[in-house]
């Protein structure tokens, strides 16, 4: 199980998020990284599943999101055909899903998350 950590409007959040994921080393150990965003850090402590992506991912679209996720997304492949993604993970899928459609197509996700998704000067926590 993945661990994920933000802080916001914080001098020191860069430092916290750090010292956070060191106290998550436990929930992830094959990946930890941290990155800043509008006003905040975001963190993640990985525990790969379902193919190695680090997180937190920048999206490659233009305009995209940043997310870090802790997701196992039953319906993942299907939803990644449905919608003619290229996502090779369920947290790829969660990113482009939220990129191209935001929050319209959260009710069709088949799984257990929690995630941090900021795109502009909007942030997503669910």
């Amino acid at each position: 199980m993945c661990g994920i950590v933000g802080i916001f409007n914080n001098e020191q959040a860069s430092e916290k998020v750090k010292t956070a994921l060191v106290i998550l080393e436990n929930r992830g150990k094959d990946w930890s990284n941290v990155v800043e965003v509008d006003n905040g850090v975001l963190g993640h402590a990985l525990h790969a599943v379902i193919n190695h992506i680090p997180q937190p991912i920048k999206s490659e679209m233009p305009g995209g999101g940043i997310l870090t996720a802790n997701c196992e997304i039953y319906n993942w492949n299907k939803l990644n055909e449905e919608y003619n993604l290229k996502a090779t993970n369920d947290a790829e899928l969660l990113l482009q899903l939220l990129d191209k459609f935001e929050l319209n197509k959260i009710d069709e996700l088949d799984g257990v998350y929690a995630l941090a998704y900021q795109n502009g000067n909007k942030i997503f926590l669910f």
